[in-house]
């Protein structure tokens, strides 16, 4: 299989996907996205893309992203390096695939700690075989593959991370299959093509500025989770804050978490007091899952339940956003995102003021 797709680096097909996300019911259909592919040597994707649904398209020329809105003539040239106007929405869906790197596949494949099976099926008219792999460790991931048997083609992929409400489910049908002789300069021909009739102009990103450091941080109060009880940061008495805003469906603010666990466990309340602010899930729905989140990702610092509306007046735009205040509640560092580079940081910064 994987041999027949490095022999014919262009197809295309039409993507019919469904996604269960992680504290979700129900699923998202994504149908009928058109999808060209030609794979090359690229870093970002891994090969030239062109995806059409309805009037609007994307296309990847191995540089930038290009958005193309047929019903308004205008074609969108995003900031080079901005994947997300690709991944970041429904066109996604339809390339989140090993197609695009049928070699993270043959990984899969032949790593020793993954169990394999495969067993005959049948899907419609074709003879296929499915093959499951499924990763066995603190959190159950599966994947399962539906191999046409006569052309080794993927029809279906199916993933699955966790197990019940807390699971993440995600389901691709590839249709209408088809190994083609497009090359690189043939989706650059059809580009121009439409470019030449259609306006063109870039996307400007607006910066995200957080709070400056050295400004008086504002007022900050919520509910303390199990304690159910309101409180203002001022009751917090430590010579440093560390506030981290948060939500329980953020992959990055969960990686977050043992970073934050470290430092809170590395230093004793009155010297450092971390504060997990989360705007999003004190309802119903996200509390009934907050103890089975918890009983995975352990954080040894309390978790305090704003406003949904209050997190521009601290400007946060993206999560995690953590600020470290000092003993006046002066902003003395600012963060988007957070890794173990941003606890050594934030780490050295303490030292240095408590003269350790």
């Amino acid at each position: 299989m994987i041999a027949h797709y490095n022999a014919n680096p262009s197809m295309s097909y039409v993507s019919n996907s469904k996604i269960k996300y992680v504290g979700d019911l129900d699923t998202i259909s994504f149908n009928d996205y058109e999808v060209d592919l030609v794979r090359t040597e690229d870093k970002v994707f891994g090969g030239h893309i062109w995806i059409k649904k309805d009037a609007s398209e994307k296309f990847f020329d191995g540089q930038n992203i290009y958005s193309i809105s047929g019903e308004n003539k205008v074609i969108t040239k995003h900031p080079n390096g901005e994947i997300g106007a690709i991944v970041g929405g429904p066109f996604g869906k339809s390339i989140q695939n090993f197609l695009l790197d049928i070699e993270k596949l043959k990984g899969i494949i032949q790593d020793t700690t993954i169990k394999v099976d495969v067993i005959p099926s049948q899907i419609k008219a074709h003879k296929v075989w499915e093959l499951t792999m499924a990763v066995t460790g603190e959190e159950h991931q599966e994947f399962k593959f539906l191999v046409d048997k006569k052309n080794y083609q993927i029809h279906r992929i199916t993933q699955q991370v966790g197990t019940g409400i807390e699971s993440q489910f995600a389901l691709y049908n590839f249709d209408k299959i088809q190994y083609t002789s497009t090359t690189e300069e043939d989706l650059l021909d059809r580009f121009n093509k439409i470019k030449s009739s259609y306006e063109s102009k870039d996307e400007v990103y607006e910066e995200i500025k957080l709070l400056p450091k050295g400004s008086k941080f504002p007022p900050l109060s919520g509910t303390l989770y199990k304690q159910n009880t309101m409180r203002d940061i001022k009751a917090f008495k430590s010579d440093f804050l560390l506030i981290d805003f948060w939500y329980i469906d953020c992959p990055p603010c969960i990686n977050a978490i043992p970073h934050l666990n470290a430092l809170s466990k590395s230093y004793s309340n009155k010297e450092l007091q971390v504060i997990g602010v989360n705007p999003f899930n004190n309802n119903e729905k996200d509390l009934s899952r907050l103890p089975n989140f918890l009983s995975k990702h352990e954080m040894s610092y309390p978790i305090m339940f704003i406003d949904k509306e209050a997190p521009p007046q601290y400007k946060v735009k993206a999560y995690p956003t953590a600020y470290l205040l000092d003993s006046n509640r002066e902003i003395l560092y600012a963060t988007i995102g957070f890794n173990a580079s941003t606890s050594e940081t934030i780490d050295s910064l303490i030292r240095v003021h408590l003269g350790k």
